[in-house]
């Protein structure tokens, strides 16, 4: 993660190249959340596996959840996904913008408060579910069981969700949604590459697929 950067990405040949998206807060007030604005630690190495077992999303229908700036869906887009980004209404005018600058890669944008019914109903269910940084211990059960629920509801017997976690300092505050998880879903998990965080630590990255647990 670098807050610094106006940019923020990854070089793929998959991807064509160097692929990368706008992030910052310049038009954040004092009291708003900036987290949706930044690339965060799981999002580049999640991409880098998308990249790599591109198969797995090629023609499929693709939802991410908690989109941010875009990075991760955006790139599942270009590698052959029918994708569809969202986040929070008040994060979509970055999220569109992003979208924008690929004007090669269709996407939809579309607003997804989870837990939102009416939200949820509209988007439908997916083949795959892309989760990338959106645990980060603050009000953590609330969003927890929110998140559960959003991916549950999106979920048909055969969906794969990809969701992609940054063991930070906070595990123990996101230990609430793994535990609740393991009740819904069955998974399995992949070690992808650490991460660099700010002040030069290394991120472990993990990869867990779940699927709903067969009845």
């Amino acid at each position: 993660m670098n807050r610094n950067a106006p940019t923020l990405g990854l070089t793929h040949e998959a991807l064509g190249g160097l692929f990368s998206v706008t992030q910052g807060e310049e038009d954040i007030n004092d009291d708003q959340d900036a987290t949706a604005r930044w690339v965060w630690d799981a999002a580049v190495p999640f991409a880098e596996w998308l990249c790599d077992n591109k198969e797995i999303i090629q023609n499929k229908r693709v939802i991410e959840l908690g989109s941010g700036t875009g990075l991760v869906g955006l790139a599942a887009a270009k590698l052959g996904a029918k994708v569809t980004l969202t986040d929070l209404p008040t994060e979509l005018p970055l999220l569109q913008y992003n979208a924008d600058q690929h004007k090669d890669i269709p996407v939809n944008v579309c607003p997804c408060s989870w837990g939102n019914k009416e939200h949820i109903s509209k988007l439908g269910t997916f083949d795959i579910i892309l989760v990338s940084d959106c645990l980060y211990g603050r009000d953590s059960d609330v969003v927890s069981l929110l998140l559960l629920e959003t991916m549950r509801l999106l979920s048909t017997p055969s969906t794969r969700i990809l969701f992609a976690y940054c063991y930070r300092e906070n595990l123990l505050c996101d230990l609430s949604f793994f535990e609740q998880a393991s009740d819904v879903f069955d998974a399995k998990s992949h070690k992808l590459p650490p991460s660099q965080i700010e002040g030069g630590d290394e991120c472990e990255i993990w990869m867990l697929e779940y699927s709903l647990k067969k009845t």
